[in-house]
């Protein structure tokens, strides 16, 4: 069984601290992942990184680059909105669960909350990520690679689309890749 890389929720307990009644801060799990993806880089130098991937598939000329890293970069900042909203949902419901199955736990349900919110931050970037890459390939095979439309009864021998290739990195793998939620608790125990 090849080894799985760890969650960053365990990260994201150490470093977060609970606000009154147990909560946690989703802009924290939200900016805690944020790190863990973009390795120590701003996020125009992640737009650089997925505009260069997008141009190498595409086979199109290096100076394509430079035009797509601002499209690229106002994409990312758009998607990255969800993610705060998104780790506030799951925590709440990670939270709610808990609390149904063991209803005086309030710090393993506040445990659960950060597990769960982290794991729905890194999930959803790494998605985003991906759907990301996607849209600049698809901006550039729009834009660069289209070839007028030819009359119907003459077809072309060749396919339509062009497999594209791209290295994802290994953390954006790990980020999306098929991971298991665990459910906080000691298994196959309800409360008491």
């Amino acid at each position: 069984m090849p080894a799985r890389a760890a969650s960053g929720a365990s990260s994201t307990i150490g470093s977060m601290e609970l606000a009154a009644g147990d909560e946690i801060r989703p802009a924290d799990v939200a900016a805690a992942a944020a790190r863990s993806l973009l390795r120590g880089r701003t996020v125009e130098a992640l737009a650089r990184e997925l505009a260069w991937s997008a141009v190498r598939a595409a086979g199109l000329a290096h100076d394509q680059i430079d035009r797509l890293v601002p499209m690229v970069d106002a994409q990312l900042t758009l998607r990255f909105e969800e993610v705060e909203a998104a780790a506030s949902l799951a925590a709440r419901r990670a939270y709610d669960e808990h609390l149904h199955r063991w209803p005086h736990d309030h710090p393993g349900a506040a445990t659960a909350a950060a597990i769960r919110a982290r794991d729905e931050a890194d999930l959803l970037l790494g998605t985003i990520y991906l759907e990301t890459l996607e849209w600049a390939e698809g901006l550039l095979r729009e834009r660069f690679l289209q070839t007028p439309q030819r009359s119907r009864w003459r077809r072309s021998k060749r396919p339509a689309t062009r497999a594209w290739s791209v290295e994802v990195p290994a953390v954006v793998v790990a980020l999306v890749g098929e991971r298991e939620l665990d459910k906080p608790g000691w298994p196959g125990r309800d409360a008491a």
